[in-house]
């Protein structure tokens, strides 16, 4: 698949047509570029016409005006016969979106088989791509006047809590964004009110100023393992692993050469999964740098998000932190680029556009000619491959920061254990020791709810969800069945539907039914941690103060506790029902399964006293958890990346997956039926290409075939090349779109799919 692109300068002088056309990128699902006139009136801003690109226009499409953005500009429109239609309105008279993004977003288009203009959709603020005027969303930041500057604080009157923390901040870093403001709880009407007071005003941000004084406050001492990965680093540009165990001070790492590309009048950029970026990570950057920061995550208003996105392209922002789509931020003085947990699943778009932000951040090192530094204590398997045989550069870490000794390792046998309600009289024993001592527990379960299927146990009917194949989840405390799939919600009935039995019996556990178990068994608070529980950011926060202030308490959650947060009095960890993950139909269950071991048992033992990890499993003698138990990932990833190549899967082969969706499951069969027949006839066409090459498997039914009352299956075609296996695709992609059972489905091609 190839979308024409018209980039060429087209001089307007005496000796060509006085007729220019623009191609329009427009955010529709269509795979191609839209012709339009310039009128005459615009004369004027054609003489250079390189300086269109990226500049937003109205024009007319059918009955209605869409905002588009010029990608070209040429004397001929792209196609002959048919009268073209003139533009209506140039939105900005030069250009507003950086090539950079253009041609970004002419990449994505052609390797993940996506409109060009939905592409670009994707990369921007809404308000941005709505053509909204660019007057209300220039940069802003807010400072003290001369009179909050010479009044002291004690002196004010009438000054809240909130409005202090407010002033303490502005006299601390003399200007923030209201971005970074609100990352210390300090909200808009907040800064309002103290402008009424002519304490604080808003100030505009229009040339670029270089802060002579980058650092705020000196780093700790660096290990000798921190200061040789830094210098490593420091003396090769280039695409760097950094494998360091929990603890093992990567972020102080990447603070380090951060600041050394600061210092260089560069910028950085900072990717980090949507958990992970907490007030508390905010606060460890802001407090060291003395710089313009942005934080851009999926929480922001849309105006929030179009105020960072233009400092950054604007050079303003000397560092962003962001998560997945931060990757499109344009920064013209990019200087590295840092991935946070680079092994994390939030970093793959799992709808419209679906990338990989990882991908895409190596492609921006390559083309920005900067370094770009991957963080793991577990990398992929993908990354590990990378730097076995594409030359990304190893850097290890393997001593905590701290001197502490990592947690002690255990596995609880439940084969041989006595359990109370799913916890082993063990660990209960091992909590209650720790308890005694004056320290926390957490304890983890990957399972909201009471109980995860409620069964009638006299005829055996099971509370199923009508619009997917899947079970609904008892929540006691809102007494209601949930599909945490679509949604669904219903209450919970008194009598089994089928036979009118009173006997329904909640079977299984989630985090709300352990939490119950615990109530009862300690007199020390609990506290749960889930999406059911932590509803709001500012709830989040209040329960994080808590957990910081060290008391002894039990803390229970899923994976909202297990990363981001350094939680200093954590002094025993437990996991509850991990096994699941090991018989999974999905090929990367298992590696998903090891990271989250090592993810959350790093949680223990974060201060100055040594932690402990206890796992409950009926499977201990199973390779994953016996090199678990030795601290071990570089065996296991051995182990995983071996049964990898034994049977022929990812990163030893490529996936390209044909997702088609529909009320009607026959249409899916059909639309999918169709399109292998189309590559194999492909495959026919093109002898470099044979069937050795390109496996096609399917149609087949996603694992969970029917999901918000659709039906969803898969075509999926596996190769040795990369390239040939996008070639292959690109020779179908418009046979595919033209295919008559393709109007009955809705579809999509997901290039390196991680769900099926």
């Amino acid at each position: 698949m190839t979308t024409e692109l018209h980039t060429d300068s087209v001089q307007a002088t005496s000796d060509q047509p006085q007729t220019l056309y623009v191609q329009v990128a427009l955010p529709i699902p269509l795979h191609t570029l839209f012709d339009y006139r310039i009128p005459e009136k615009y004369k004027h801003l054609t003489e250079d016409t390189n300086t269109l690109m990226g500049v937003r226009v109205e024009v007319p499409f059918g009955n209605r005006k869409m905002t588009g953005f010029v990608m070209g500009v040429s004397a001929e429109p792209s196609y002959a016969g048919g009268k073209i239609r003139a533009l209506s309105n140039f939105i900005d008279e030069e250009a507003f979106v950086p090539e950079e993004v253009l041609k970004l977003a002419r990449w994505c288009s052609q390797y993940y088989f996506f409109p060009i203009g939905d592409s670009i959709a994707t990369m921007i603020p809404s308000v941005i791509r709505q053509g909204k005027s660019l007057d209300r969303y220039e940069h802003q930041r807010w400072s003290l006047t001369t009179l909050g500057e010479v009044t002291p604080l004690e002196e004010l009157k009438g000054i809240s809590g909130i409005q202090k923390t407010a002033l303490e901040l502005l006299h601390e870093h003399q200007s923030m964004s209201l971005t970074l403001l609100q990352s210390f709880k300090v909200r808009s009407s907040t800064l309002e009110a103290l402008a009424k007071k002519k304490l604080v005003e808003k100030i505009e941000i229009t040339t670029q100023e270089q802060t002579p004084d980058i650092i705020r406050s000196l780093p700790p001492q660096l290990t000798l393992e921190q200061q040789q990965v830094i210098k490593d680093i420091s003396d090769t540009q280039g695409r760097h692993l950094l494998f360091g165990v929990t603890g093992s001070g990567k972020t102080e790492v990447y603070m380090d050469l951060i600041h050394k590309v600061l210092e260089q009048g560069k910028q950085a950029l900072v990717l980090v999964p949507e958990i992970g970026l907490t007030p508390q990570t905010m606060a460890r950057f802001h407090k060291r740098f003395n710089c313009h920061i942005s934080v851009l995550h999926s929480q922001q208003s849309e105006t929030e998000r179009a105020q960072e996105w233009l400092a950054a392209a604007a050079g303003h922002a000397d560092l962003v932190i962001g998560t997945r789509s931060a990757v499109f931020t344009p920064m013209p003085r990019l200087g590295i680029i840092i991935i946070d947990e680079e092994h994390d699943q939030s970093y793959k778009q799992q709808d419209g556009m679906r990338y990989s932000a990882r991908d895409i951040a190596i492609l921006r090192a390559q083309w920005q000619k900067c370094s770009i530094v991957m963080g793991s204590a577990t990398p992929s398997l993908e990354t590990l491959y990378n730097v076995q045989h594409k030359g990304f550069l190893l850097h290890t870490m393997k001593q905590r920061a701290s001197g502490v000794t990592m947690p002690d390792l255990k596995l609880v046998d439940l084969r041989r254990e006595n359990c109370q309600q799913g916890i082993a009289h063990t660990v209960l024993e091992a909590m209650k020791k720790t308890l005694k001592q004056g320290q926390q527990v957490l304890v983890f379960l990957n399972r909201r709810g009471f109980a995860p299927a409620v069964i009638c146990n006299d005829c055996g009917w099971t509370a199923d969800c009508p619009e997917c194949d899947a079970k609904l989840t008892l929540h006691r405390g809102s007494h209601k069945l949930k599909c945490h799939h679509c949604e669904y919600t219903t209450g919970v009935p008194f009598q089994c539907p089928m036979c009118q039995s009173v006997h329904l019996n909640p079977h299984g556990k989630g985090t709300e039914r352990v939490e119950e178990t615990l109530q009862n068994h300690f007199k020390e608070p609990v506290i749960r941690v889930d999406r059911d529980t932590m509803t709001t950011q500012t709830r989040f926060n209040a329960c994080l103060d808590r957990i910081n202030t060290g008391e002894p308490m039990i803390l229970l959650g899923t994976q909202m506790l297990s990363k981001g947060h350094d939680f200093l009095g954590v002094h025993l960890v437990v996991v509850l029902d991990i096994d699941n993950g090991l018989f999974s139909s999905d090929f990367r269950a298992e590696e998903k399964t090891s990271q989250l071991l090592a993810q959350v048992g790093g949680r223990a033992g974060r201060g100055q006293k040594r932690g402990q990890v206890l796992v409950q499993t009926y499977q201990p003698d199973h390779p994953l958890f016996t090199h678990w138990v030795e601290h071990d990932y570089h065996a296991t990833s051995r182990y995983l990346l071996k049964q990898r190549q034994e049977t022929g899967l990812p990163p030893y082969s490529y996936h390209i997956l044909l997702r088609a969706e529909a009320p009607n499951s026959q249409n899916t069969r059909d639309f999918l039926l169709d399109s292998r027949d189309a590559f194999v006839n492909a495959l026919d066409q093109h002898p470099e290409l044979s069937l050795e090459d390109v496996l096609i498997l399917g149609p087949v039914n996603a694992a969970m075939e029917r999901k918000a009352g659709v039906h969803r299956y898969h075509l999926l075609l596996q190769g040795l090349d990369r390239l040939k296996l996008h070639k292959l695709v690109a020779s179908v992609f418009h046979i595919l779109i033209n295919l008559p059972t393709a109007k009955k489905v809705r579809w999509a091609l997901e290039i390196d799919p991680q769900d099926f």
